[in-house]
């Protein structure tokens, strides 16, 4: 397909653009410095924020609140140690409508607890397959 300058696809598709009334004075938009054979420039990226910048710093579930939502939070993950599962899923079930600081961390607690139980399901099977074998 042939490319008319500015971007336009073709001679009246420039005109419409030229006439528009929502642009001052008849003008153009921005070509954005489109060059035959040169590689489009990233205007989408130029504001984002990068990891270790400060916007990224506000966590999906918001601050943390109260020292005793960040008690319950650290209870679900310790309970894991002694109680398997069955810590963070109380803590979820009867704190996630109080705070989502709290929901958030039992619920990776007990993903956390899933994953290792998956592991060490894998490695339990893999060891019996090969103590067979």
């Amino acid at each position: 397909m042939k490319r008319y300058p500015g971007g336009a696809r073709d001679p009246a598709t420039q005109a419409r653009i030229a006439a528009d009334p929502r642009l001052p004075g008849g003008a153009r938009p921005p070509d954005h410095g489109l060059v035959p054979g040169a590689p489009p420039h990233d205007h989408h990226h130029e504001d984002a924020a990068y990891p270790g910048s400060d916007a990224n710093l506000s966590p999906v579930y918001g601050p943390a609140g109260r020292d005793d939502d960040q008690q319950w939070a650290m209870m679900a993950y310790l309970g894991l140690i002694f109680f398997a599962f069955v810590p963070p899923l109380a803590v979820y079930l009867v704190k996630r409508s109080e705070s989502p600081f709290i929901r958030y961390h039992a619920a990776q607690a007990l993903n956390l607890w899933i994953t290792v139980f998956c592991y060490s399901l894998s490695f339990l099977t893999n060891g019996e397959v090969k103590a067979a074998v």
